[in-house]
């Protein structure tokens, strides 16, 4: 799976907004605070067979954890 880190002006800048959940933050665009991420489509459809449940949940990527934003 691919993905990318990125500001907390994203999705503002593409203009969209995740289909579940929210983006992110200002203050979780800060180095050090808790790893958070918002799920590609794909990577939801095909890692949760797009169940919803996936939101909140923490997700290990390599050696770092993150939470779905709800």
């Amino acid at each position: 799976m691919n993905g990318a880190a990125v500001g907390h002006e994203f999705f503002a800048l593409l203009g969209v907004q995740p289909m579940l959940g929210r983006a992110f933050t200002a203050s979780e665009d800060v180095r050090g605070q808790a790893g958070v991420m918002v799920l590609s489509h794909r990577m939801w459809d095909q890692r949760f067979g797009g169940n919803p449940a996936a939101i909140g949940r923490s997700i290990q990527l390599g050696e770092k954890s993150f939470t779905v934003l709800e």
